[in-house]
Order: structure tokens, then C-alpha cells, then sequence
């Protein structure tokens, strides 16, 4: 009977992927991925907290205050997948400044980063649906949300009101961008990630609770596979008295939503851009803190009577380890393997909650 029912289900699987094409419908082991693909965030800390990075063709939204780092952790994305794949492309909507020595900073080859400048919506939301449509590109950002006017806003004078037009459009635009960048089931399609620059702001009348929100209506987050609020969680400063100065930032990333793993993980990571009392060059994050600290967490690292030990070696003291791992790029590199393999293996994925990460303002000499 099970043989029989299967059979006549098969018969209308044919039926509709000779109607509407190959690949329409097909059984869930049928998929060609049966784990989503994902690219690095750059940061180990993130990683850790998505569940292993950026899910593929899907979008992410970034939102918080001015300088939290939003834009920061999507340039350090692009460097690193470009740093694997030297034919990885981006398209930029840039409605606020595209800052080309920043980016080069960050590490990214700003060669294959094609920038469109315009505040209008309509342009960069037309011209987004045409790359996702085209299957050239592997990346794709908007930033930002907040500086993108509808053209009949920018026609009006300023007297004129213009109440919902962006979340209506918004809406509209996600249905258009989700059929464009849908990727075949069983083929080997050129997958796209998509990221969102939005920002906050105030309810008007709201007296309790968080009168925060996000421009661009509520309609809009059901569309994300991630939402992450980064925050400035402390400065990095080093010197002491009149020679103090700020060398860096740690920023902290809340994921409140993630379809692909459990929400509401936190990752708090350095990032440095001056000189600093670590020699790392500016536009990086502090990688072996991250390493050392999530080896530690996944009990890859066993502390104990001062005592650090990974497999045959042996550190006394956290300053001797961060050195060691600091001048030994395979030691560091075989520790965040390990720590990958964790998460990706799903070992205490229930259990995670904020890796250990500096969150003190850093001071030579201290």
C-alpha cells in the first residue's frame, strides 16, 4: 500500500516538473545541499553565534547606532571571501558614501566591488533585482536602508508628506528580489548572500518600554534570514595619561533572529583601526583573543593550576599562550578548525551563550 501511495505521488512530482520545469518539486534528500552553505564573517566570535557564518542566498540585516561597526562587518565579510575566491564579486548600493581607503584597509580589493551611487529608491532597488536576476555576482549590499528616498519624495517639495511609501515599496521589492534570487534545487546555481545597512530610530509618543525601531515598516524583517544589532561595546585604548589614545573598538553583534540556528547569541570581538601595542595592522580584528577564548569555552584548551594545554603542548600562564599562538599561524589556524568543527557538528549547540571576549578598555602597561 506504502509502494502504491509513493508511486502516485511520483506520477504528480513528474506531472508538475513537466509543467512548470525540471527541479520544481523533489524529495527533501534530493536537495543539493543537505546542510546550507555559509561564508565567514572574518570574526570567529560571529561565526560561533550564526551558527557557522552568513547563510547563502538569503538577506541579512544590520542595524544599530552610528559607528557600531555595521558597515565594518560586512567589508570584513567581502575581504574574507575574496581572500578564498579571487573571483568573488560584490554589488554596492551605496546611499550614503562608499569610503575606498576604508575598505582597502579592511582588506577587501575594492577591483571587484562594483559601487552605484544614488539615494533614490526606485534606482537601487531595480538595479539590485537585475543583478540578483543576472547569476554574476556572489554578493550583494545595500547601504543604507534610512538614505534611500522614493522618487516621488524626492519630486515634492519639502511641505509634502509622504507616509508609509518606503515600507510599501520595501514590501514590494522583497517579493520581486526573493523570485530573483531563488537558485535551483539540483543544480550547482551561483549562490548570492545579501546584506541590509539599517539603522535606529525613535517612536514618536512612546512613553514605556524600548521606543526603538527600524525604518522601512515591519513587514520587511520577515524576509531576513538574520537580524543582527551590533553595538560599540567599549573603546580600546592604550597609553597611559596625556599619551592615551583610542587604537580600536569591541564590538558586540546580537543575533535576534536566525532561521539556520538558535537566535539571540551575542559574539563580542576586537577590532583595531591604529597602530597598536599588538602589531596588528589596522582593519583587523583581534583573531587569537577569539581562537583562544572559544578553544577555551568548547574545552578544547584545558586551563588548571596556571596551565594551559592543547593536545602535546603546554603554556604556563595566558600571556605565554596568547604569544605562542600569536607567532605560531598553524597552531592558531588548527584551533579555529577545531572550534568550527564544534559548532558544525552540533556539539552543545543548547549551551551556547556569549563567548569570552575582552570587554575592559585595554591599557599599555596595565
Amino acid at each position: 500500500m506504502v509502494k502504491a501511495k509513493t508511486s502516485e505521488v511520483d506520477g504528480l512530482i513528474d506531472e508538475i516538473n513537466q509543467e512548470y520545469g525540471k527541479g520544481t518539486i523533489i524529495w527533501g534528500n534530493q536537495l543539493k545541499y543537505q546542510h546550507i552553505p555559509r561564508i565567514s564573517t572574518g570574526s570567529l566570535s560571529l561565526d560561533v553565534a550564526l551558527g557557522g557564518g552568513w547563510t547563502v542566498n538569503s538577506w541579512h540585516e544590520i542595524y544599530g547606532d552610528w559607528a557600531a561597526g555595521k558597515t565594518t562587518l560586512i567589508l570584513k565579510t567581502i575581504a574574507t571571501e575574496q581572500a578564498k575566491n579571487p573571483n568573488w564579486t560584490t554589488f554596492w548600493v551605496a546611499g550614503e558614501e562608499f569610503v575606498p581607503e576604508f575598505a582597502t584597509m579592511l582588506g577587501c580589493d575594492i577591483s571587484r566591488i562594483m559601487v552605484m551611487q544614488t539615494n533614490i529608491f526606485e534606482e537601487a532597488t531595480n538595479a539590485a533585482i537585475t543583478m540578483l536576476e543576472s547569476r554574476a555576482i556572489d554578493c550583494l549590499v545595500i547601504d543604507s536602508l534610512p538614505s534611500l528616498s522614493p522618487l516621488t519624495e524626492s519630486e515634492n517639495t519639502m511641505d509634502d508628506q509622504q507616509v508609509g511609501v518606503v515600507a510599501r515599496l520595501l514590501g514590494k521589492f522583497f517579493r520581486k528580489a526573493y523570485t530573483a534570487q531563488k537558485r535551483s534545487l539540483v543544480e550547482n546555481d551561483r549562490p548570492i548572500t545579501c546584506f541590509m545597512v539599517n539603522q535606529w530610530r525613535e517612536k514618536i509618543g512612546v512613553l514605556f518600554g524600548d521606543n526603538r525601531t527600524t525604518p522601512g515598516g515591519r513587514a520587511k524583517d520577515y524576509w531576513y534570514s538574520t537580524r543582527v544589532e551590533v553595538k560599540r561595546d567599549e573603546w580600546i585604548v592604550e597609553g597611559e595619561k596625556k599619551n592615551q589614545r583610542k587604537v580600536g573598538i569591541a564590538i558586540k553583534a546580537l543575533t535576534k533572529k536566525n532561521k539556520g540556528y538558535p537566535p539571540e547569541r551575542t559574539a563580542v570581538f576586537d577590532f583595531y583601526f591604529d597602530e597598536n601595542e599588538h602589531h596588528l595592522s589596522p582593519g583587523s580584528y583581534d583573531t587569537v583573543k577569539e581562537v583562544i577564548a572559544l578553544a577555551i569555552y568548547f574545552d578544547l584548551l584545558q586551563s588548571g593550576g596556571g596551565y594551559y594545554t592543547y593536545g602535546d603542548q603546554r603554556w604556563h600562564g595566558r600571556a605565554a599562550l596568547e604569544e605562542a599562538v600569536r607567532s605560531d599561524l598553524p597552531l592558531c589556524e588548527r584551533m579555529r578548525s577545531d572550534v568550527m568543527s564544534c559548532v558544525v557538528k552540533g556539539r552543545r549547540l543548547e549551551e551556547i551563550t556569549t563567548p569570552s571576549a575582552p570587554k575592559r578598555v585595554l591599557r599599555r602597561g596595565k
